[in-house]
């Protein structure tokens, strides 16, 4: 039997503003280029 995941839209909204907030990135669509930085250490 196949195990599947639901996650509320407000759930995976919620975490996206966590990790925007805590990346000071401004739109969603700055998470990755906010991420690399970090790896690459220019964070």
């Amino acid at each position: 039997m196949a195990c599947v995941e639901i996650l509320a839209v407000r759930t995976v909204e919620s975490h996206v503003l966590q990790a925007r907030a805590k990346l000071r990135a401004p739109r969603h669509k700055d998470i990755p280029e906010r991420l690399l930085r970090i790896m690459q250490g220019r964070g």
